[in-house]
């Protein structure tokens, strides 16, 4: 019988398929079908599902083999070798041989499979195929797979083709978070990279992609430089004029406003101390463009010393209260009033001043104006008269009006 089911696959499937003592009810038409069918079978019985995987798989590397049964083979041997990784590591080793296959497809099933990153020779497999010219030139998907392998597991080799993507502005953002262990060794070209004028897009993937990094005080300062850029280029747009990445018509474009977004997202954990950093995201905070103004103001609620119960000191209220209440006054009555994700402006800011409770007592007046004026749209209103309660403890009934786009916690 194991002899049989060795062979379920091609030609060898439909006839399997008539066996009397076969399930009829196949998971699919063969090659696949047949091969997941008896895989699912066999699944409580791991040894004998182990016998039939290495036989399966133990033929030559160039030999063919449909894609969609490498799959079924590959998941079962990451199954078997996560239950236990040393009595079924040699089944990790003959995924590893299948980046070798001639069929593209099959290497790329393998190179998926996490058994792969648990064994120092199947690691060294992933390493050739990231560092061999010829097989990267050959199949880049396969390259990129194996080299974000390898980030995952934290292995030096990756290093330098990560470098090598940073330099060439080809380095995704989830390919960086992968680097994490790696940051150290990372950090010198990354901070390199985000010193010079990039677009918006890979300026963002630099800065998203290495939040999460230790040590990215060091690069505090790059990414001043990258907001800096941005806000010059968003503001002018909004102004009339015209910068890169941005879009028609005066509004931004979404790479840019993104890119900005990360930019003070990146300050807020890593520069709430440094005076330089500081100083940027208050120009940005007062700037022409609302959504980038509020970005900063988020990082600028971020620094400081918090009370308890995670809310903003005295200081940082004094400084953002006026900063909002700028954003309220100068909000755009037509047109963008709402940010790239749908966001709008003002009831944004309505939302944050109440999040500063008693602290923005300086707003109530202007709150109160603008909950009780039915000119106004819904959800300023509502934003208002629920920031007002937060602040004062009024129970203020927004006047009843026309609608408008929703609010929501981050610009």
């Amino acid at each position: 019988m194991l002899g049989a089911l060795t062979r379920c696959a091609g030609d060898a499937g439909p006839a399997l398929a008539e066996l009397a003592w076969c399930d009829p009810e196949w998971a699919g038409p063969p090659p696949s079908g047949p091969v997941d069918t008896v895989d699912s079978w066999l699944a409580p019985v791991p040894a004998l599902r182990s016998r039939w995987l290495a036989r399966l798989l133990a033929g030559p590397v160039d030999e063919d083999m449909d894609p969609a049964v490498a799959r079924v083979l590959i998941a079962a041997a990451d199954r078997l070798c996560a239950a236990d990784p040393e009595r079924y590591a040699p089944h990790a080793t003959a995924v590893a041989a299948l980046l070798a296959h001639p069929d593209p497809q099959v290497r790329r099933a393998a190179v998926l499979a996490d058994c792969l990153t648990h064994y120092g020779s199947c690691l060294d497999a992933l390493a050739a195929v990231v560092n061999g010219r010829a097989a990267a030139e050959q199949d880049p998907a396969v390259a990129d797979a194996a080299l974000g392998a390898l980030a995952r597991r934290g292995d030096p080799r990756c290093v330098p083709g990560i470098a090598a993507r940073v330099r060439a502005g080809t380095a995704p953002a989830a390919l960086l978070e992968q680097a994490r262990e790696r940051a150290g060794e990372l950090w010198p070209v990354v901070r390199e990279r985000l010193g010079r004028d990039l677009p918006p897009g890979e300026a963002g993937a630099l800065l998203s992609g290495t939040a999460g990094w230790p040590g990215g005080e060091r690069a505090v300062p790059e990414a001043a430089g990258v907001l800096e850029r941005l806000s010059r280029r968003i503001d002018a747009t909004v102004r009339g004029g015209s910068g890169d990445g941005t879009g028609p018509g005066g509004c931004p474009g979404f790479a840019a406003l993104e890119a900005a977004a990360a930019a003070c997202t990146f300050l807020r954990r890593r520069g709430s101390d440094d005076p330089e950093a500081l100083a940027v995201l208050r120009r940005v905070a007062g700037g022409a463009d609302p959504e980038t103004g509020l970005a900063a103001i988020r990082a600028l609620m971020g620094r400081g010393v918090r009370v308890p119960g995670g809310a903003v000191g005295p200081d940082v209220a004094d400084e953002v209260v006026p900063l909002l209440l700028g954003v309220l006054a100068r909000r755009p009555r037509t047109g963008r009033v709402a940010g790239r994700r749908g966001w709008r402006f003002d009831a944004n800011a309505c939302a944050w001043l109440g999040e500063l409770g008693p602290l923005a007592g300086d707003a109530a007046p202007v709150l109160r104006g603008l909950c009780g004026d039915p000119a106004e749209p819904e959800a300023l209103r509502t934003a208002a008269a629920d920031a007002l309660h937060r602040i004062t403890g009024e129970a203020a009934q927004p006047a009843r009006g026309g609608a408008g786009a929703p609010a929501r916690d981050r610009p």
